[in-house]
């Protein structure tokens, strides 16, 4: 395993471990905030702009908030 998938793996690991409603250092966003962004900004790049204004609304974008958040978790492993 790659020291990026190694790193992914981990922090899956520590997701799953808090729970979805854990805080983050990035306040106010959520671990599955967090865990979609991530997601997001690695596999639907065409949303990009959506999430740059919500962050600056401090809203979570409708398509970050539908997915399970083992769903997330899954998808950055």
């Amino acid at each position: 395993m790659i020291l990026a998938q190694q790193q992914r793996q981990a922090l899956c690991d520590t997701a799953l471990a808090v729970g979805p409603d854990a805080p983050t250092l990035c306040s106010p966003w959520t671990v599955k905030d967090l865990l979609a962004h991530l997601v997001i900004r690695e596999r639907r790049p065409d949303t990009l702009p959506g999430i740059g204004v919500s962050a600056l609304l401090g809203t979570p974008t409708r398509s970050r908030m539908s997915s399970p958040h083992e769903t997330l978790q899954t998808s950055l492993v």
